[in-house]
């Protein structure tokens, strides 16, 4: 009996990770385009989906930089979002830039807001920003396997634009 369950186990991994290298393969090459974006100046929610396909998006600097992700890396929670402001379009309010949240592939939010304030003086340039976003128990409940933070500014003022940064990142 156990060498039946043995001589069954091999061709099974073998199945497996043969599936495993194709999937990867596939993923890969549908999602290689991902890179193009990292900031996104629309209000609206933006979906992964709908970044993948979007060859126009601005990459430019719209006055935030975010250091702590890059586009397509594979984060978990809790999330720390780090980075400055250059005084090019995008400023603080009372020490706050803004909220921050996180999306799955889908657009549905899958943390709360958390609001991002400022670590240096909000009235000179460059003015730092950190915060956190997400718990762990939250990390357990994600089902999908991609997604997007995404930073929103503070209330518009001057009958300003809000502005938005969509970063799409991996799940682990």
């Amino acid at each position: 009996m156990k060498n039946q369950q043995k001589g069954f186990i091999v061709p099974l991994l073998a199945v497996l990770v043969l599936i495993l290298l194709i999937g990867g393969g596939l993923y890969l090459y549908k999602n290689k385009k991902t890179e193009l974006p990292i900031i996104s100046t629309d209000t609206e929610k933006v979906s992964t989906n709908q970044i993948n396909e979007t060859t126009d998006i601005p990459t430019s600097n719209k006055g935030i930089v975010v250091t702590s992700i890059k586009p397509n890396d594979l984060v978990k929670f809790p999330i720390s979002i780090e980075g400055y402001l250059d005084g090019k379009g995008w400023s603080a309010n009372e020490g706050e830039i803004g909220v921050v949240e996180v999306f799955d592939e889908n657009g549905k939010s899958i943390s709360n807001q958390e609001v991002i304030k400022t670590t240096t003086d909000w009235l000179k340039f460059p003015t730092y920003f950190k915060s956190t976003v997400g718990d762990r128990q939250m990390m357990s409940y994600i089902k999908a396997s991609t997604g997007f933070v995404k930073i929103t500014s503070n209330g518009a003022k001057n009958n300003e634009q809000m502005k938005s940064v969509s970063i799409p990142v991996r799940f682990k």
